[in-house]
């Protein structure tokens, strides 16, 4: 190759450099298309996803504390949110066979049969009602019985609470609850409401 021919093929070269150079520095004009772009980002950005409603805490219902007192003492309570009273459960005692010539049930589900003393005083200015059946015996192992459930009816004196008992304003009602129930400890549990109300107070 003579002279000339390789400096036209060194300047080609030089030229071709030159563009490729000029090609990489050229700023897009305004309104010009950009260079395709790879679509490997997340949409939307990070910063501009929408955001998410906060998780829903449910606040647990509080189980409302039970009333205790020990046998003897008085608790203190209002009827339709208004009418109030007091009820003392004294300590229970044997209770005594009402047919002695006839002879008694043994206790069915309980160890023996045991006799309390009530005494409720309507405090308020308009009747109250009350019942036996919003009281009931608790064994320790969580067993309920009613007044007079199993042997206890044999054992109930004349003066045992009535279902229904209505008191005036201002008047005193004392009564007996018979219940069977076992040897070790036992609680009296006085419900809301007869047959099935809520706990409300216990004795003990």
């Amino acid at each position: 190759m003579n002279h000339h021919l390789r400096t036209a093929a060194a300047l080609a070269v030089v030229a071709l450099i030159s563009a490729g150079c000029a090609e990489k520095n050229q700023v897009a004009e305004p309104g010009a298309a950009s260079p395709t772009v790879s679509e490997s980002r997340n949409w939307p950005p990070p910063d501009e996803a929408t955001p998410t409603d906060d998780p829903v805490v449910e606040t647990p219902t509080p189980t409302p504390t039970l009333g205790q007192a020990q046998f003897g003492e008085t608790g203190s309570f209002t009827q339709d949110d208004t009418n109030s009273f007091t009820v003392n459960v004294a300590a229970p005692g044997k209770a005594k066979c009402q047919y002695s010539s006839l002879g008694c049930e043994k206790p069915k589900t309980g160890d023996r049969v045991v006799t309390t003393k009530v005494v409720i005083k309507n405090t308020s200015s308009a009747p109250i009602e009350v019942s036996s059946s919003q009281f009931v015996v608790e064994f320790a192992d969580g067993t309920r019985l009613e007044p007079n459930d199993g042997a206890a009816s044999d054992y109930t004196p004349d003066n045992a609470m009535e279902y229904s008992q209505t008191m005036r304003p201002g008047s005193t009602y004392s009564s007996t609850l018979t219940f069977e129930a076992p040897k070790g400890p036992f609680a009296i549990i006085m419900l809301t409401d007869s047959f099935g109300g809520d706990d409300l107070f216990m004795w003990k």
